[in-house]
């Protein structure tokens, strides 16, 4: 059996040893607590521990310097003090959440304005957990100003793009309007509708079939832009007072952006006074064209090209030739054959 001597030196050893490892522990635990607080202290968001009576307990330096307020300052009133007056109590709501949730697991996100010791106000974006045995938020805030400021202009350029657009084609001179995709009308410019003599709400939901006389056609319409084509040609549309007109359209499908079809657009021109210009001036050419014919004279008109613009009768008789034939050619295009009377031969450029 050991001696008593031997025992006490065994003891003695030990606990020589357990205050070793304590002072291990201690200066570990030292260089663990310098090393948060070197972390806390140089890091560039704002990181903060509040109490549930809503104060500020600690807070590393970046809250003065965005803020512009001393530490004393912030620490001396509740948090919710130097809130948006706008957005307090939804940050009350959202940090009554966080009380609640497990502690320490589930972080809880939310934006604020904060007020700056200028008057000024930043925007902030938390993420926060609760120790609810301890009475403690931990969270982390960081400065999303600029952020937001970026993205309200973007709002506001896309809000002053949208209005723009939307007077461009309520005020275009040409019919816009866009389908469902089941063909039901989703908007129809003011221009459409007075084409067809509805109101635009009454077009709403209505499907589009009733307004496009041919029923084949506008089946063909739908067949084309279905496959990835633009549909243009002439369509005969149908007025509320059951009356037409031609109107030229050019329809096709809208897609999202991943590619998948959205809604059918088109555009529509009311041709129907061009039809009718057209007409009248076949009409003219006609009534001219007999004038021309049954006069003695020959009688021809060219540009500048040398293409024959106008020719009577007569004068193509010279040529061997009807008017039709030689409308628009030169008379190198004309001339086949020597000329009657001419001593001169003429070539072909064909």
């Amino acid at each position: 059996m050991p001696s008593e001597q031997t025992r006490w030196q065994e003891e003695i050893a030990q606990l020589r040893q357990q205050v070793t490892d304590l002072k291990q522990i201690a200066e570990n635990h030292q260089r663990s607590a310098e090393d948060f607080q070197q972390f806390f202290t140089l890091s560039l968001d704002m990181l903060c521990i509040i109490d549930f009576n809503g104060f500020f307990t600690r807070l590393n330096p970046a809250w003065e310097q965005i803020l512009g307020f001393t530490l004393e300052e912030l620490l001396a009133e509740p948090f919710i003090e130097r809130v948006h007056s706008d957005d307090r109590e939804r940050t009350i709501r959202t940090m009554a959440i966080a009380e609640q949730a497990t502690a320490g697991k589930e972080a809880i996100r939310f934006e604020n304005r904060c007020c700056c010791k200028d008057g000024t106000y930043r925007w902030l974006e938390w993420q926060s957990i609760s120790l609810v045995e301890e009475q403690l938020f931990y969270a982390v805030a960081r400065d999303i100003t600029q952020r937001k400021q970026a993205e309200e202009e973007v709002q506001r350029l896309n809000t002053e793009t949208l209005r723009r657009f939307k007077s461009l084609v309520e005020n275009a001179m040409d019919g816009i309007t866009m389908a469902n995709l089941d063909g039901t009308f989703a908007y129809a410019n003011p221009t459409y509708c007075r084409m067809l003599g509805y109101r635009c709400e009454e077009l709403h939901g209505q499907p589009s079939t009733i307004v496009l006389l041919d029923d084949v056609q506008s089946r063909q319409i739908g067949q084309e832009i279905a496959s990835g084509r633009t549909w243009n040609g002439p369509v005969t549309h149908r007025r509320k007072d059951g009356s037409t007109f031609e109107g030229h359209v050019q329809s096709w499908l809208l897609h999202d952006e991943t590619g998948q079809p959205q809604a059918a657009a088109a555009v529509v021109r009311d041709i129907t006074d061009q039809q009718h210009h057209e007409q009248s001036l076949r009409q003219s050419q006609a009534l001219l064209q007999s004038l021309l014919d049954n006069m003695p004279l020959a009688v021809y008109v060219k540009d500048t090209e040398g293409r024959y613009t106008i020719i009577n009768q007569l004068a193509a008789s010279f040529i061997h030739a009807t008017p039709q034939n030689v409308l628009g050619k030169t008379d190198y295009h004309s001339f086949l054959r020597r000329l009657p009377g001419c001593g001169c031969k003429t070539t072909s450029m064909f």
